[in-house]
């Protein structure tokens, strides 16, 4: 496996992981309600460190033939992200992305998007949540942040978007063979993106789980999500969806690549990595 890049094939799609970037963090606080020694208890069976989880940045990208579609673009390279030079490392220049699908408005999964203002992908269509493009672009929101980030974001983020964004609600086929679904709780407009080939199907699951632990215990929300019970249900729903169907998955924060399947029953999930 490339330090950077995984591709493998789904189906007769073409398909990438490119690692943006990530790294460890300390979870000693994630969870709401959960102390310290709950999460270093939960993390024992794994041989993980409380204080040094990792966290990956894996972006899918899928090549259909007809479309070639990029599923978040990670923090952009203003903070660090590298999609764009991992991206050329493999012979793919910008310009030849021709979709765009954002599962929720964190700036981890946008901040890719605009480097100065300017489109990163000019020729893409951008799709995003309706939900989440109206919270996180409201006078509302911009008022609760610092006024040098709230200006930040409508230069680098609302203007060069609002005209040329298409907004979905609901299930929607972005294009053939991809399907952005909702699934709230992280953020109001949360959605993962399915994408099915040859009889062959991949979850996409965004920020719905952050590490393959989780499966333990999905009632746990961390505290960056913004319904916490209703990401509870979510996830659930999530597991039990990828385990029915036999969906290979890929998750935007676990170990690189991210990708594996969800396998158990009567809530007894465990993750199965690939790669």
């Amino acid at each position: 496996m490339a330090e950077n890049t995984y591709p493998f094939r789904l189906g007769n799609f073409d398909c990438m992981v490119i690692k943006d970037g990530g790294g460890p963090r300390d979870v000693s606080n994630m969870f709401v309600g959960v102390s310290r020694d709950e999460v270093v208890e939960a993390l024992k069976p794994h041989n993980l460190d409380v204080e040094a989880l990792e966290f990956s940045i894996n972006i899918l990208l899928v090549n259909t033939a007809q479309h070639h579609v990029l599923v978040d673009t990670g923090n952009g390279s203003a903070r660090g992200g590298r999609l764009v030079e991992h991206l050329r490392a493999e012979g793919i220049e910008p310009e030849t992305i021709t979709t765009v699908i954002i599962t929720h408005g964190h700036g981890d999964h946008v901040g890719g998007l605009t480097d100065g203002g300017r489109l990163v992908f000019p020729n893409a269509q951008v799709w995003m949540p309706k939900a989440d493009w109206d919270y996180y672009t409201s006078e509302s929101y911009l008022a609760t942040l610092d006024k040098a980030v709230a200006s930040y974001a409508i230069e680098n983020f609302y203007r060069p978007l609002k005209d040329r964004i298409r907004l979905f609600e609901g299930e929607a086929e972005i294009v053939p063979g991809i399907c952005a679904i909702p699934t709230p709780g992280h953020t109001y407009g949360h959605s993962v993106v399915e994408v099915t080939a040859g009889g062959e199907r991949l979850l996409q699951i965004a920020d719905a789980m952050h590490n393959p632990f989780q499966l333990d215990h999905l009632d746990w929300s961390p505290t960056f999500d913004l319904q916490p019970d209703v990401a509870a249900d979510t996830r659930r729903r999530l597991a039990a969806r990828a385990a029915s169907e036999q969906s290979l998955v890929i998750a935007y924060h676990f170990p690189f690549p991210g990708l594996g399947r969800i396998v158990g029953s009567d809530g007894a999930w465990a993750w199965h990595p690939l790669g």
